[in-house]
């Protein structure tokens, strides 16, 4: 009936790029790479990525390594609850290759996630429910399969076959996947704008109007 209003604000002009960038300390004429993992699987928060268990640390600096490479701003959006939050070892790593990493205990937080989305140019999650939010910008999302083991479809957002982009069970597809995506951000478009029409009533920015126009 309404929409979903927590997107309004990428149709109505709330975000400046540059200064928000400008802000983090990013480098305005570099595309940006994102990590925002979900938490949930029950013990989901205690890792890292959604497989891969055990090797964390060490594909972390890979990934780190990979990305400063590729010449991409590249941030880490934890959620909350995630027992990584304020690992050290982990935290070391992203500094050592200039990783932004945010979390509630540091200066750049930002309590709207919008704000970092609109900066994002490519997106690695698994299955948050913020890849939802990101689908509208209509920007490459790369997703990390969850390990088999893990029973975590039945409580995700959208079933597995709503992934449209690179879903990667390596940590060599996912590198590929991030150069990929680079550079051809096109690829999963008609894919992508097909989810979107089926997730969203009428993405306009016009959402929250008209769940005030149906409550009064």
């Amino acid at each position: 009936v309404v929409g979903w209003p927590r997107i309004d604000d990428f149709f109505n002009n709330v975000f400046e790029r540059e200064s928000i960038m400008s802000s983090l300390g990013l480098d305005i004429n570099c595309k940006t790479l994102m990590y925002a993992p979900t938490w949930g699987w029950g013990y989901g928060n205690e890792a890292f990525f959604a497989r891969w268990f055990g090797r964390e640390v060490e594909i972390f600096e890979r990934l780190c390594y990979e990305v400063k490479q590729m010449g991409l701003n590249f941030i880490v959006k934890l959620h909350s609850l995630s027992f990584y939050a304020n690992n050290k070892e982990m935290i070391n790593i992203a500094n050592k290759h200039g990783v932004l990493w945010l979390t509630k205990e540091t200066s750049g937080f930002q309590e709207d996630p919008n704000r970092l989305l609109w900066i994002t140019d490519i997106l690695i999650s698994d299955l948050s429910g913020i890849i939802a939010d990101f689908l509208v910008l209509d920007r490459p999302v790369i997703y990390i399969d969850p390990d088999d083991n893990l029973d975590v479809w039945n409580g995700a957002d959208m079933p597995k076959s709503f992934r449209v982009g690179h879903v990667v069970k390596t940590p060599d597809e996912l590198i590929n996947g991030i150069d990929d995506s680079v550079s051809y951000p096109e690829k999963f478009k008609d894919k992508r704008q097909d989810l979107v029409s089926k997730l969203f009533y009428s993405p306009d920015g016009k959402a929250i109007d008209r769940a005030v126009e149906e409550i009064l």
